[in-house]
């Protein structure tokens, strides 16, 4: 069985890394770029909904294809069978490796503010 995940100290954790990026933005001396407000609410909101599935559906074990294989028998379990590495083949950034309750789950959607906007995907 997996370790039971603490909850408070999961929201402790999400809270000090807000603060730590205000901090990091220089709030108390400088105004930030409106952007990085942008986006730390955009990862704000999919840290809260990846942690609502979590707490849907448990611990769920990753697949195969991303299972550690530094061990002797991985190859034998199936571990890391079929794993396409992108930056070797481009077909590996189409794969959805997310288990089959996650389908279609989306994040992260960023905003388009700032860079991102740009952002090609090259």
């Amino acid at each position: 069985m997996g370790r039971e995940i603490d909850w408070a100290l999961f929201e402790k954790a999400v809270d000090i890394t807000a603060s730590a990026v205000r901090g990091a933005m220089g709030t108390e001396n400088s105004q930030p770029p409106k952007y990085v407000g942008d986006v730390f609410r955009e990862v704000w909101t999919a840290l809260k909904e990846a942690s609502a599935d979590v707490r849907e559906h448990g611990h769920i074990r990753p697949p195969a294809a991303l299972r550690g294989t530094g061990y002797p028998g991985a190859k034998k379990l199936g571990r890391g069978a079929g794993y396409i590495y992108p930056h070797d083949d481009p077909r590996g950034f189409e794969e959805n490796y997310l288990p089959e309750e996650l389908r279609g789950k989306t994040y992260y959607r960023p905003s388009g503010s700032g860079e991102e906007g740009d952002d090609d995907g090259d």
